[in-house]
Protein backbone atom coordinates (compact mmCIF):
# COMPACT_ATOMS: atom_id res chain seq x y z
CA UNK A 1 0.00 0.00 0.00
CA UNK A 2 2.65 2.38 0.61
CA UNK A 3 4.79 1.58 -2.30
CA UNK A 4 1.31 2.45 -4.25
CA UNK A 5 1.15 5.55 -2.59
CA UNK A 6 4.95 6.53 -3.05
CA UNK A 7 4.70 5.90 -6.44
CA UNK A 8 1.74 8.57 -6.93
CA UNK A 9 3.26 11.40 -4.33
CA UNK A 10 6.96 10.49 -4.45
CA UNK A 11 8.80 11.16 -0.76
CA UNK A 12 7.51 14.48 -0.05
CA UNK A 13 4.25 13.50 -1.11
CA UNK A 14 4.65 10.32 1.30
CA UNK A 15 6.30 11.79 3.93
CA UNK A 16 3.80 15.10 4.15
CA UNK A 17 1.19 12.08 3.81
CA UNK A 18 2.28 9.95 7.13
CA UNK A 19 2.41 13.38 8.91
CA UNK A 20 -0.96 14.39 8.66
CA UNK A 21 -2.18 10.72 9.13
CA UNK A 22 -0.12 10.92 12.22
CA UNK A 23 -1.52 14.09 13.23
CA UNK A 24 -5.09 12.98 12.49
CA UNK A 25 -4.79 9.69 14.59
CA UNK A 26 -3.47 11.66 17.26
CA UNK A 27 -5.67 14.59 17.47
CA UNK A 28 -2.92 16.77 17.96
CA UNK A 29 -0.75 18.94 15.59
CA UNK A 30 2.84 18.20 14.75
CA UNK A 31 5.61 20.46 14.42
CA UNK A 32 7.19 19.17 10.52
CA UNK A 33 10.68 19.97 10.87
CA UNK A 34 11.77 20.40 7.56
CA UNK A 35 8.46 21.72 5.58
CA UNK A 36 8.33 24.86 3.62
CA UNK A 37 4.92 26.21 4.06
CA UNK A 38 3.07 24.53 1.18
CA UNK A 39 3.79 21.44 2.41
CA UNK A 40 2.61 22.14 5.91
CA UNK A 41 -0.65 23.40 4.59
CA UNK A 42 -0.62 20.13 2.83
CA UNK A 43 -0.51 18.39 5.84
CA UNK A 44 -3.13 20.17 7.80
CA UNK A 45 -5.41 19.55 4.49
CA UNK A 46 -5.19 15.83 4.99
CA UNK A 47 -4.84 15.69 9.10
CA UNK A 48 -8.35 17.63 8.74
CA UNK A 49 -9.85 15.27 6.00
CA UNK A 50 -8.95 12.18 8.24
CA UNK A 51 -9.47 13.74 11.92
CA UNK A 52 -11.99 11.75 13.59
CA UNK A 53 -14.69 13.38 16.04
CA UNK A 54 -13.66 14.15 19.46
CA UNK A 55 -14.66 11.48 21.84
CA UNK A 56 -16.87 11.17 24.65
CA UNK A 57 -15.58 13.12 27.58
CA UNK A 58 -13.71 11.16 29.79
CA UNK A 59 -14.66 9.99 33.48
CA UNK A 60 -13.81 12.97 35.71
CA UNK A 61 -10.45 11.74 38.25
CA UNK A 62 -9.99 11.76 41.84
CA UNK A 63 -9.33 15.22 43.62
CA UNK A 64 -5.96 15.81 44.29
CA UNK A 65 -4.04 16.25 47.69
CA UNK A 66 -4.37 20.03 48.82
CA UNK A 67 -1.37 21.67 48.20
CA UNK A 68 0.89 22.97 51.04
CA UNK A 69 -0.69 26.43 53.27
CA UNK A 70 1.06 29.61 51.67
CA UNK A 71 2.91 32.12 53.91
CA UNK A 72 1.14 34.36 56.18
CA UNK A 73 0.86 37.73 54.43
CA UNK A 74 2.57 40.63 55.86
CA UNK A 75 0.37 42.66 58.35
CA UNK A 76 -1.49 45.73 57.05
CA UNK A 77 -0.73 49.39 58.00
CA UNK A 78 -2.94 50.80 61.26
CA UNK A 79 -5.43 53.00 59.52
CA UNK A 80 -6.13 56.36 61.04
CA UNK A 81 -7.95 57.02 63.91
CA UNK A 82 -11.98 58.02 63.28
CA UNK A 83 -13.87 60.72 64.54
CA UNK A 84 -15.48 60.93 68.16
CA UNK A 85 -18.39 59.56 67.72
CA UNK A 86 -21.70 62.00 69.70
CA UNK A 87 -22.18 61.64 73.28
CA UNK A 88 -24.97 59.36 74.13
CA UNK A 89 -28.09 60.28 76.43
CA UNK A 90 -27.29 60.21 80.36
CA UNK A 91 -29.24 56.47 81.35
CA UNK A 92 -32.34 55.95 83.43
CA UNK A 93 -31.53 56.29 87.50
CA UNK A 94 -31.00 52.60 89.41
CA UNK A 95 -33.11 52.01 92.44
CA UNK A 96 -31.51 52.77 95.32
CA UNK A 97 -29.30 50.25 96.74
CA UNK A 98 -29.93 48.17 100.15
CA UNK A 99 -28.41 50.18 103.50
CA UNK A 100 -25.10 48.27 104.92
CA UNK A 101 -23.88 48.74 107.94
CA UNK A 102 -25.01 51.87 109.21
CA UNK A 103 -24.07 53.82 113.05
CA UNK A 104 -27.71 54.20 113.42
CA UNK A 105 -31.04 52.42 112.52
CA UNK A 106 -32.24 53.98 109.60
CA UNK A 107 -36.16 56.02 109.53
CA UNK A 108 -38.44 53.79 109.41
CA UNK A 109 -36.02 50.10 109.38
CA UNK A 110 -37.06 47.80 112.27
CA UNK A 111 -34.90 46.06 113.97
CA UNK A 112 -35.72 42.87 115.64
CA UNK A 113 -34.51 39.92 118.47
CA UNK A 114 -35.42 37.06 120.65
CA UNK A 115 -35.31 37.16 124.86
CA UNK A 116 -35.58 34.66 127.70
CA UNK A 117 -36.35 34.31 131.33
CA UNK A 118 -35.80 31.33 133.27
CA UNK A 119 -35.76 30.78 137.28
CA UNK A 120 -36.95 28.28 139.75
CA UNK A 121 -36.67 28.19 144.07
CA UNK A 122 -33.44 28.00 145.35
CA UNK A 123 -32.53 25.40 147.87
CA UNK A 124 -30.43 25.81 150.91
CA UNK A 125 -29.95 22.99 153.46
CA UNK A 126 -33.92 22.26 154.02
CA UNK A 127 -35.17 25.54 152.91
CA UNK A 128 -36.36 26.58 149.78
CA UNK A 129 -35.99 30.38 149.19
CA UNK A 130 -38.57 31.83 146.89
CA UNK A 131 -37.02 33.96 143.82
CA UNK A 132 -36.83 37.83 144.09
CA UNK A 133 -39.70 39.54 142.98
CA UNK A 134 -38.59 41.23 139.99
CA UNK A 135 -36.01 39.60 137.26
CA UNK A 136 -34.31 41.78 134.64
CA UNK A 137 -34.70 40.78 130.96
CA UNK A 138 -32.05 42.96 128.74
CA UNK A 139 -32.97 43.72 125.27
CA UNK A 140 -29.77 44.21 123.34
CA UNK A 141 -30.17 46.50 119.73
CA UNK A 142 -27.05 45.51 117.43
CA UNK A 143 -27.85 48.94 115.47
CA UNK A 144 -28.70 51.52 118.33
CA UNK A 145 -31.33 54.38 117.69
CA UNK A 146 -30.65 57.39 116.84
CA UNK A 147 -32.59 58.38 119.93
CA UNK A 148 -33.86 56.42 123.13
CA UNK A 149 -36.90 54.52 122.59
CA UNK A 150 -40.80 56.33 124.52
CA UNK A 151 -42.39 53.51 125.76
CA UNK A 152 -42.19 49.81 125.32
CA UNK A 153 -45.12 47.29 125.49
CA UNK A 154 -45.71 43.94 126.56
CA UNK A 155 -48.02 41.87 124.08
CA UNK A 156 -49.24 38.30 125.36
CA UNK A 157 -49.85 35.56 123.03
CA UNK A 158 -53.49 36.30 123.20
CA UNK A 159 -53.27 39.66 121.81
CA UNK A 160 -53.27 41.25 125.09
CA UNK A 161 -51.12 44.29 125.11
CA UNK A 162 -49.47 45.95 128.20
CA UNK A 163 -47.87 49.18 128.32
CA UNK A 164 -44.97 49.33 131.28
CA UNK A 165 -43.92 52.98 130.66
CA UNK A 166 -45.82 55.38 129.81
CA UNK A 167 -47.70 56.52 133.26
CA UNK A 168 -49.04 55.25 136.45
CA UNK A 169 -50.40 51.55 135.77
CA UNK A 170 -53.84 53.08 136.04
CA UNK A 171 -53.10 55.72 133.39
CA UNK A 172 -50.92 53.44 131.19
CA UNK A 173 -53.17 52.78 127.65
CA UNK A 174 -52.40 50.48 124.72
CA UNK A 175 -49.36 51.58 122.13
CA UNK A 176 -50.49 49.50 119.15
CA UNK A 177 -47.91 47.06 118.53
CA UNK A 178 -49.56 45.05 115.52
CA UNK A 179 -48.18 41.81 114.85
CA UNK A 180 -47.02 38.72 116.88
CA UNK A 181 -44.48 36.68 117.66
CA UNK A 182 -43.19 35.79 114.33
CA UNK A 183 -44.34 38.69 112.38
CA UNK A 184 -44.20 41.74 114.52
CA UNK A 185 -45.30 44.71 113.60
CA UNK A 186 -43.95 47.67 115.90
CA UNK A 187 -44.69 51.46 116.73
CA UNK A 188 -42.35 53.80 115.72
CA UNK A 189 -40.67 54.75 119.05
CA UNK A 190 -41.40 51.74 120.88
CA UNK A 191 -39.80 48.41 121.94
CA UNK A 192 -42.58 46.26 121.18
CA UNK A 193 -42.16 42.75 123.39
CA UNK A 194 -44.23 39.52 121.99
CA UNK A 195 -45.02 36.72 124.25
CA UNK A 196 -44.42 33.05 122.97
CA UNK A 197 -45.49 31.39 126.08
CA UNK A 198 -45.09 32.03 129.79
CA UNK A 199 -45.55 29.60 133.15
CA UNK A 200 -45.54 31.30 136.35
CA UNK A 201 -44.33 34.62 135.96
CA UNK A 202 -46.04 38.08 135.63
CA UNK A 203 -44.94 41.21 133.69
CA UNK A 204 -44.13 43.71 136.68
CA UNK A 205 -46.03 46.89 135.79
CA UNK A 206 -44.55 48.62 138.95
CA UNK A 207 -40.74 48.87 138.03
CA UNK A 208 -40.23 50.94 135.28
CA UNK A 209 -38.50 49.71 132.26
CA UNK A 210 -34.92 51.21 131.24
CA UNK A 211 -34.77 52.54 127.86
CA UNK A 212 -31.81 53.70 125.90
CA UNK A 213 -30.30 53.98 122.41
CA UNK A 214 -28.43 50.65 122.13
CA UNK A 215 -31.49 48.86 124.12
CA UNK A 216 -34.10 48.15 126.92
CA UNK A 217 -34.66 46.58 130.03
CA UNK A 218 -38.10 44.87 131.39
CA UNK A 219 -39.27 43.36 134.64
CA UNK A 220 -40.46 40.09 135.50
CA UNK A 221 -41.69 38.74 138.32
CA UNK A 222 -41.71 34.76 139.73
CA UNK A 223 -44.81 33.54 141.17
CA UNK A 224 -44.75 31.89 144.49
CA UNK A 225 -46.56 28.12 142.70
CA UNK A 226 -43.81 25.56 142.44
CA UNK A 227 -42.29 24.77 139.43
CA UNK A 228 -40.46 26.52 136.90
CA UNK A 229 -41.37 29.93 136.05
CA UNK A 230 -40.10 30.92 132.56
CA UNK A 231 -41.29 32.72 129.15
CA UNK A 232 -39.65 33.41 126.01
CA UNK A 233 -40.47 35.44 122.74
CA UNK A 234 -39.10 38.06 120.27
CA UNK A 235 -39.26 41.87 120.42
CA UNK A 236 -39.08 44.75 117.47
CA UNK A 237 -38.14 48.24 117.26
CA UNK A 238 -39.23 50.80 114.65
CA UNK A 239 -36.48 54.27 114.03
CA UNK A 240 -38.66 56.63 114.20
Amino acid sequence: MLSRIHDKLGTAGLVIAVIALVAALAGTALAATGLNSKQKKEVKKIAKQFAGKPGAPGVTGPQGPAGPKGDKGDKGDTGAKGDTGAKGDQGIQGPPGETGFTEVLPKGETETGTWAYRTSAVIVGEEAITPLPAWQVPLSLNIPLENAPTDLAIVLENGEERALVSGTPEERTPVNCLGDFENPEPVAGVVCVYVKEERRVTFNLEVPSLLARAGAVFFISAKEEGGPKFAFGTYAVKAP
